[in-house]
């Protein structure tokens, strides 16, 4: 039985560069409910009156916090109030691709991927314009094209999150998905049938599966490389495979960062013994 690839690529992954996570100030009964008191970014501060009683039987009352973090939680509204971020896409009115604005950063998608470019306005107000170019093989010297960008009108999902662009892709079909999510933009390769393999193509077994993508007016990324030795012997029969290669590259833009990326199979938990790291190059 042939085997099928059926995997996600993740080709943009975008993430705020404040990470948070939740931490709770004193939990002492209290005797009136949380409000919240204050806002932030990434944060939001509850606060409620606690009344004690003290040793000489007075009461004593007290505010107790507790305080949220989440990466991306608000953003700034029209008259510069903190709001609570929406993860949502809404199409436009003129049919032109879909928005998504309640968050620190906005996305742009296109309704036709061929014919428009998907564009992230990151915290700096600075934009990255992207989109995706060609699937191909690379062994090491050169890149084999097995398939181009084509025609394809994205779907928004029903809970509004996604942006699904259907056989994107010539020759077998392949989905491009944006997601967006408060603290993170994520835009993936969803593989729905076979491609060819290396050796049908003349191409030795070892090749990698790349997504090329082009990013043009846009800011200049601070490149952070991380490079380790190849160990697999597979490599060592091609030395440009063979070399040392970047294990991880994080590409840092203004208040948002691209680390690297994981493939799975669809269906599978995301991971580590499920998936496998997306190297950039």
């Amino acid at each position: 039985m042939k085997t099928k690839i059926a995997f996600i690529v993740a080709t943009l992954s975008l993430s705020l560069t404040i990470s948070a996570q939740t931490a709770i100030g004193n939990g002492a009964p209290s005797s009136g409910p949380y409000t919240i008191v204050d806002r932030g970014p990434n944060s939001r501060t509850w606060a409620a009156t606690v009344v004690e009683t003290d040793p000489f039987g007075g009461n004593i009352a007290r505010t107790n916090y507790i305080y949220e973090l989440a990466t991306g939680m608000h953003y700034k509204g029209p008259n510069g109030e903190w709001l609570e971020s929406q993860e949502v896409f809404s199409i436009l009115p003129d049919g032109s691709g879909a928005v998504a604005t309640q968050g620190v950063y906005q996305v742009f998608a296109p309704a036709d991927i061929y014919d428009g470019v998907i564009a992230v306005t990151l915290p700096s107000g600075k934009v990255i314009h992207t989109r995706p170019v060609a699937i191909s093989y690379f062994d090491g010297t050169n890149n084999t094209l097995i398939a181009e960008l084509t025609n394809s009108v994205g779907e928004l999902t029903p809970d509004g999150r996604q942006v699904v662009w259907p056989s994107a892709f010539t020759d077998f079909r392949a989905d491009l998905v944006a997601t967006y999510n408060r603290g993170c933009f994520e835009c993936d390769l969803v593989f729905r049938e076979q491609p060819p393999t290396p050796q049908s193509l003349g191409l030795p077994e070892n090749c990698r599966l790349q997504l090329l993508t082009e990013t043009f007016d846009s800011p200049e990324p601070v490149v952070d490389i991380q490079s380790t030795p190849v160990t697999d012997p597979a490599s060592s029969t091609n030395s440009a495979m063979s070399a040392n290669v970047a294990d991880s590259v994080t590409l840092h833009f203004g208040g948002m960062s691209m680390p690297s990326g994981k493939a799975f199979f669809i269906g599978a938990p995301g991971n580590s013994t499920n998936s496998f790291k997306v190297r950039k190059s």
